[in-house]
């Protein structure tokens, strides 16, 4: 399982930036999934970002671009688990209404506060000048 997470990490990683740097190698990606594990334990999180960047900075991927990317796997993360409360909500919108309909009012700001999150940091991740100003 351990391996299937490196390489599914890798994978995904891959497909983000190979785009904009053909010259990518997947095994490049998976080096920095590997650091990022490496930063994950060592650094207690707070490294993770720095060592991933310097690394991809080191393979001729500017450091704003580098950390978008790293930020875009987060954010597509968020999207998914936006995806299923959306699908979850949806499929028991009723119930939701019949059973707390005081609390409706904040279930639908909540998905509008996060969509909005989402758009926005797709938007900080995607918009190059900002990518350049990091």
């Amino acid at each position: 399982m351990g391996i299937g997470y490196v390489l599914l990490d890798s994978a995904s990683y891959y497909i983000m930036i190979v785009f904009q740097f053909p010259n990518l190698k997947f095994k490049q990606a998976m080096k920095v999934t590997l650091l990022g594990v490496f930063a994950n334990i060592s650094t207690f999180h707070a490294g993770t970002v720095p060592i991933q960047s310097y690394y991809l900075y080191r393979q001729g991927i500017g450091v704003g671009t580098g950390i978008g990317t790293m930020i875009l796997e987060c954010v597509f993360h968020k999207l998914a688990v936006f995806i299923y409360a959306m699908f979850v909500i949806v499929m028991h919108i009723n119930w939701l209404r019949d059973t707390v309909p005081e609390l409706m009012k904040y279930i639908y700001l909540g998905i509008v506060i996060n969509a909005s999150i989402i758009f926005i940091l797709l938007l900080l991740c995607t918009w190059k000048k900002v990518q350049n100003i990091l």
